[in-house]
C-alpha cells in the first residue's frame, strides 16, 4: 500500500526543488526600454571629458538597481547585448546616474551604420528606432542581491512554519518558494513599497549613521568627512579626520552611510542625523570658529573651497592655504584655491554652514590620493594639526567678520 505521507512529502521536495531551479535559471527580472543618445559628457572629479552613448533618464527604482551595479543592455534590433557597470555623471551641474556605453560598447550593439558616433551631432529621428535597448539588472548582479535576503527569509519563514505543521519536509518546501518570491520582490523594491529586509538594515544603518569625537570640546574647529563609508567613500578622509580630532581636541563629525543610498554634502540630506548633529555641534561652539571638511580627489593638487569667498573670510583662506603650502612645498604638491571643486552647490556642507559674517568660516579641503595613502597619513594629520594650531593662535587677532 502506498504511503501517501511520503509521496505527498516527496512531491513537495521535487516541486520545490524545481521551483528552485527554474528561479535561478530564469530569473524575473525586471526590464526597462530607452534610446540611447549619443553625446559627450564631462566626467565627475578626475575623469576627463570621454566620448559616450547614454540613455537618459535611467531610473534606478524602476528595475532595483544601484550607483555601481552592473545591468545588461540589449539591442532590440540586433538582439546583441553587453553587460555595463551603472555610473554617476555630471550634467548641468547636477547628478544623473545612467547606463553609459563607451563607443567600442556602441559599435558591439549598433554597429556604425545608424549614426555615426564620433561627428558628436545629433542622429536622425529615423535612426532612434535602430537604438532602442533593454536594460535590466545582469543576472550576477540580480543573485547576488538575492541570496542574502532569501536566507533572512527562509529563517523567518521556516520559524513560522514550523510552528505550525511541525512537518520539517512541508516546513522546508513551502519556505523555499515564499522566501524566493519575497526576496525577488525585494530586489526590484521602489520607494512605494519597502521590503521587511531593506528596513532592518536601514534600522541598522540608524544606529551607526554618523561617529563623533570630541562632541563637548571647547575647541573653535569642527573636522567633517561626509563621504567616509564605502563603498564610494573618499578613501581615508574618516580616519583622518579621526585621528586629527584626538590629536588636537578638534571635534570630528563621520559621515557613516554611503553616498549610495545618501550624500551627505547635498541638500537632500538636510534632514539627516548626520547633518542635525552638525548644526547643534556649530551653534554650540565659540565663534569665530573653522570648520573643515574633507574630501578626497584623484588630482595631484590639493584644492580648498570656499565657493568664492561666500563661506569663508580670504583672511582665513590665506591662512589656511599659507601653512598647507608650507608643509606641502617639499612634496611639490600645488595648494589651489576655488577652481575645480569650490564647494558652491547649494546644500553643501560648506554652503550650508559656512557663514562669515557670523563667525563661521567653513572650507572643503579636497585631499589628493598621494596624501591619502597608508604612510602619509601621520604627515597629513600632522599637517591639519598644525592648520587649526594657527588658526586658534591668530583667530582672536585678525578681522574675520
Amino acid at each position: 500500500m502506498l504511503n501517501l505521507s511520503f509521496m505527498y512529502n516527496a512531491l513537495l521536495v521535487t516541486l520545490s526543488l524545481l521551483f528552485l531551479l527554474w528561479f535561478f535559471a530564469f530569473p524575473p527580472i525586471k526590464k526597462i526600454r530607452g534610446i540611447i543618445e549619443l553625446d559627450t559628457i564631462e566626467e565627475t572629479d578626475a575623469y576627463e571629458q570621454e566620448e559616450i552613448c547614454r540613455m537618459p533618464e535611467m531610473m534606478r527604482d524602476k528595475i532595483g538597481v544601484r550607483l555601481g551595479d552592473i545591468v545588461t543592455v540589449v539591442s532590440v534590433n540586433t538582439g546583441k547585448k553587453t553587460n555595463v557597470s551603472l555610473r554617476r555623471i555630471t550634467e548641468d551641474r547636477r547628478f544623473t546616474t545612467t547606463v553609459q556605453l563607451t563607443y567600442n560598447k556602441c559599435q558591439e550593439l549598433f554597429g556604425d551604420a545608424e549614426c555615426k558616433y564620433h561627428e558628436h551631432s545629433e542622429c536622425p529621428d529615423e535612426n532612434e528606432k535602430e537604438r532602442i535597448v533593454e536594460v535590466y539588472m545582469s543576472k550576477k548582479q540580480y543573485i547576488k542581491y538575492l541570496t542574502p535576503s532569501f536566507l533572512v527569509y527562509m529563517i523567518s519563514v521556516i520559524s513560522i512554519f514550523y510552528i505550525v505543521s511541525r512537518n520539517i519536509i512541508e516546513t522546508i518546501s513551502l519556505s523555499i518558494v515564499i522566501s524566493l518570491l519575497l526576496s525577488s520582490l525585494e530586489v526590484h523594491s521602489t520607494d512605494f513599497s519597502e521590503p521587511f529586509f531593506n528596513k532592518l538594515i536601514k534600522i541598522y544603518m540608524r544606529l551607526k549613521e554618523y561617529i563623533v569625537f570630541n562632541a563637548e570640546s571647547s575647541k573653535p574647529v569642527v573636522i567633517t568627512a561626509p563621504h567616509a563609508h564605502p563603498p564610494l567613500a573618499d578613501k581615508h578622509t574618516g580616519k583622518i579626520a579621526e585621528l586629527v580630532a584626538k590629536k588636537t581636541g578638534a571635534t570630528a563629525v563621520i559621515g557613516m552611510v554611503s553616498r549610495l543610498y545618501i550624500d551627505l554634502n547635498r541638500s537632500q540630506s538636510n534632514s539627516h542625523p548626520f547633518r542635525k548633529r552638525l548644526k547643534k555641534i556649530i551653534e554650540d561652539k565659540k565663534k569665530p570658529m573653522l570648520l573643515l571638511d574633507l574630501h578626497g580627489t584623484k588630482t595631484e593638487k590639493l584644492e580648498l573651497g570656499s565657493a568664492n569667498g561666500l563661506t569663508a573670510s580670504k583672511e582665513v583662506v590665506e591662512l589656511v592655504k599659507g601653512v598647507l603650502s608650507k608643509h606641502l612645498g617639499e612634496e611639490e604638491i600645488d595648494v589651489i584655491v576655488d577652481e575645480r571643486f569650490k564647494g558652491s552647490i547649494e546644500g553643501t556642507i560648506i554652503r550650508t554652514f559656512g557663514s562669515p559674517e557670523k563667525g563661521v568660516h567653513a572650507i572643503q579641503i579636497e585631499l589628493p590620493q598621494i596624501l591619502r595613502r597608508p604612510g602619509q597619513l601621520e604627515k597629513v594629520v600632522e599637517i591639519l594639526s598644525d592648520v587649526i594650531q594657527e588658526f586658534e593662535n591668530r583667530y582672536s587677532a585678525i578681522n574675520l567678520a
